[in-house]
């Protein structure tokens, strides 16, 4: 989406209803590209990983 609207020319708002995001994350990530370039994607951790709470003793009902 960032490359759309910095490389191709797209509005922001084009690219916000395209790929179905708010016009604050669009604004968002071509600043982002615009900074750093591709290399923004490449570092770092792509998603975040869930974090699931440690498991509860004696709620099961039978101790």
């Amino acid at each position: 989406m960032a490359r759309c609207i910095v490389e191709d020319g797209w509005s922001i708002r084009r690219a916000a209803e395209r790929f179905r995001v708010s016009h604050t994350t669009a604004a968002r990530w071509a600043h982002r590209y615009r900074t750093n370039g591709a290399a923004v994607w490449t570092t770092g951790p792509a998603v975040r990983t869930a974090v699931l709470p440690a498991p509860t003793r004696g709620l099961s009902g039978g101790s």
